[in-house]
């Protein structure tokens, strides 16, 4: 692991601009990553806005590997309000052989509701690919800046009433029993 480069990622804050980012309904000091809501709860409050905006939503067809972490599959820590995913997507193949190919992508899902399931030019997502450089910058923070610049309608009030409506679920993502390593 690389520890220049998660020094960079430990650094990466989270945008707020005040014209984009404070929601009617919503207290302006709330956001829905600090809540102690669960990465699910979050991610299906994104896939409710998702849907309601027309969005397609490839990922919810595959198959999940790995629940929502903050960390990458070889081991980088990912900042504050990014949460990451593992599914695999099977494809039929009829030739030469039939068979099912399986692709691992990695899911992400950023603090202002979105969650990118693919590459811009409909490829998985890798980590390497996450953690890439773009002009001396990791892609990473140019998908949160993105994210911080089209947060998704509705996300902040959808995901404060899920909390207000379902005090029970609240931190249960911190109950849960870990298996033995």
């Amino acid at each position: 692991m690389d520890s220049k480069l998660q020094e960079m990622l430990t650094n990466i804050n989270v945008t707020f601009n005040p014209t984009r980012h404070i929601f009617e309904g919503v207290d302006a000091s709330w956001k829905p990553w600090l809540a102690n809501l669960s990465p699910s709860a979050l991610y299906n409050c994104s896939l409710v806005c998702r849907k309601a905006l027309k969005m397609k939503t490839p990922e919810t067809k595959w198959v999940s590997l790995k629940r929502w972490i903050q960390t990458t599959p070889s081991g980088y820590k990912l900042p504050e309000g990014v949460f990451l995913s593992i599914k695999r997507k099977e494809v039929f193949v009829s030739t030469p052989t039939p068979h099912f190919e399986k692709i691992d992508h990695l899911i992400l899902m950023f603090p202002y509701g979105n969650v990118w399931p693919l590459t811009d030019t409909g490829k998985p997502i890798t980590e390497d690919y996450l953690l890439g450089q773009i002009s001396g910058r990791p892609r990473l923070l140019d998908m949160m800046d993105h994210d911080a610049e089209n947060p998704l309608t509705e996300y902040f009030k959808l995901c404060k009433e899920f909390m207000d409506q379902n005090p029970d679920q609240i931190g249960i993502h911190l109950k849960r029993k870990r298996k033995p390593e």
